[in-house]
């Protein structure tokens, strides 16, 4: 079984040094919400230097949560609002890909907040429609 913290549970300190304190206690495994390791997580020069940061402490991100917590007030009966919602998982999976993450969550979908059941489970088939189809181009089991 492995055990992971979440930075979640650190929000007041920074991911740097989430991970230097976490592995003060032999921590090695986390799972990390983007939005709170840096405001430009998608920014290459970033990237390294967090992936510098987990090498140097041996630690590891096996998996994103919390992905879609910036698109929380998404207009999500927008067309172009869904689109940007894709864009940003096309980031999403970069930033795995890059880092060496292999598991995302999407427990946070901004559609959990319409209420009629009927436009949710539109909104829902075409967005993970495509998502899967951005999970197969990047060759991502789902």
């Amino acid at each position: 079984m492995k055990i992971c913290l979440t930075n979640l549970s650190f929000k007041k300190i920074s991911f740097k040094d989430f991970i230097l304190y976490s592995s003060r206690y032999n921590f090695q495994n986390f799972e990390v919400a983007p939005s709170l390791i840096k405001k430009n997580i998608f920014k290459k020069s970033l990237r390294k230097k967090i992936l510098i940061d987990l090498r140097k402490n041996k630690c590891k991100i096996l998996s994103l949560q919390s992905i879609f917590y910036k698109y929380s007030k998404i207009k999500i009966k927008s067309k172009k609002d869904l689109l940007k919602l894709i864009n940003h998982f096309k980031k999403v999976i970069l930033l795995c890909k890059h880092l060496n993450i292999k598991q995302v969550s999407i427990g946070s979908c901004p559609s959990r907040k319409i209420k009629n059941k009927k436009i949710i489970h539109s909104l829902n088939s075409f967005f993970f429609k495509e998502i899967c189809e951005i999970a197969k181009k990047k060759i991502c089991n789902y």
